[in-house]
């Protein structure tokens, strides 16, 4: 057991804004979005035609091509992101212990693409002409997994299903881990794929832009036209270590993990929590946790992601907790960029570190009539540079009632 906080550092990216740290760095200084029309299925049966898809990925550029075909789309995402961590984080497997390495990633969607083929092929083909190399990544921890496999971990691993907060949870656990000390390094994060089955759940339930109260489709947090999400993909993962431990081998450190709180009030499994009371339970949380005040966050990287329920709720949980601050904490949503997965938290810590590293803010894209409320100053428009930021606090509001905060700090 240590009393020393974990950080982070390195980070890797395949997402819709680009492959690696450095293409999301410069996507959101350029006010970049990564939604475009979905041209990998046909979309034309739904109301529904944006998506965040991961363009330029090859896999075969961080896998050997004998065993990328054993992989789905998520496996080869989750194994690229993870391998990216590793070399960002300059640490080599070959100068640690297998053991002393654990894994454990957030998902939603992962396994549904491989279900959908393999059951299809089932029922159309019979057992003896169903692909066999689908079955191994019908399950959720299929990405974990092959990403243990890839790199010869041997320490914890395992998978976190926690509805929108499953990379966020990924994390929190991963730095339990540091601090307990069951693992010396952890790869953590998360992954999603964008395919047709999932898309049309999503579709079913009246959950995507621009859903029945019709409007554009778009991605719009705290908009008044603000009409439902569009769907992302893709994978980060971190790598999070003990801070002794990065000094000692002159690891760059993102930042670290201050602190964080958690809450719950469910009413339904599709439903946000019934009022801003855990949100608010889980932001006084993470501060108390991390034992600083609300005038030492310098961003709110939130949660909402244009649903007519989340952004109204979460804008009234910040200005409970920051209402005293004067001008409010800045506030924005990264979502704006490139939509909303289960797993889009793991992007979303990418870019909280980014924003403490670099002292610049992201915007809210699209945000022309924002929900206003005292304490939530909205960043809007242009990146807004800051002489110094000292911490972040994501937070995060799951359908199913799940909330949580995490506080970022430099090291």
């Amino acid at each position: 057991m240590t009393t020393e906080r974990a950080v982070v550092s390195g980070i890797g990216v395949v997402s819709p804004l680009g492959i690696g740290v450095e293409s999301l760095r410069e996507a959101l200084r350029e006010g970049r979005s990564g939604i475009k029309p979905i041209d990998r299925f046909d979309t034309t049966p739904y109301p529904s035609r944006l998506g965040g898809c991961v363009e330029g990925f090859e896999p075969r550029d961080f896998i050997p091509a004998m065993r990328v075909r054993r992989m789905d789309r998520a496996c080869q995402m989750a194994v690229a992101a993870g391998g990216m961590a590793l070399e960002d984080g300059k640490l080599s497997l070959d100068d640690i212990d297998p053991s002393d390495l654990g894994i454990v990633i957030g998902t939603g969607g992962a396994g549904t693409e491989s279900t959908y083929r393999f059951f299809q092929g089932l029922v159309e083909s019979g057992p003896q002409a169903t692909n066999p190399l689908l079955f191994p990544t019908t399950v959720t921890n299929a990405p974990a997994g092959m990403l243990g496999i890839e790199v010869g971990a041997t320490g914890p691993n395992t998978t976190f299903a926690q509805r929108g907060n499953a990379a966020e949870a990924a994390i929190i656990c991963a730095s339990r881990w540091i601090c307990q000390g069951r693992a010396r390094y952890v790869l953590a994060g998360g992954v999603d794929e964008l395919n047709e089955a999932y898309f049309h759940g999503h579709s079913v339930f009246g959950i995507l832009s621009p859903g029945g109260a019709g409007g554009e489709e778009g991605m719009r947090p705290f908009d008044a036209s603000r009409n439902g999400i569009v769907m992302t993909e893709g994978s980060t993962i971190l790598l999070l270590e003990a801070a002794s431990r990065a000094k000692e081998r002159s690891a760059p450190i993102y930042g670290a993990m201050a602190g964080w709180g958690e809450a719950s009030d469910a009413s339904d499994l599709l439903a946000y929590p019934r009022s801003d009371a855990a949100v608010e339970r889980a932001l006084s949380g993470a501060l108390r946790s991390a034992g600083i005040g609300p005038d030492r966050i310098g961003w709110l990287n939130a949660s909402a992601n244009s649903s007519l329920g989340l952004d109204p709720l979460e804008v009234s949980a910040i200005s409970r907790v920051f209402a005293a601050r004067q001008g409010g904490v800045a506030t924005s949503s990264v979502k704006s960029y490139f939509g909303d997965s289960m797993a889009s938290g793991a992007l979303r810590a990418a870019a909280s570190l980014l924003a403490l590293r670099d002292g610049v803010i992201p915007p809210t894209l699209n945000l022309r009539e924002p929900i206003e409320a005292v304490g939530v100053d909205h960043v809007i428009g242009a990146p807004r540079e800051v002489n110094g930021i000292e911490a972040v606090l994501q937070d995060g509001v799951a359908d199913g009632g799940d909330c949580l905060g995490i506080v970022f700090t430099k090291e």
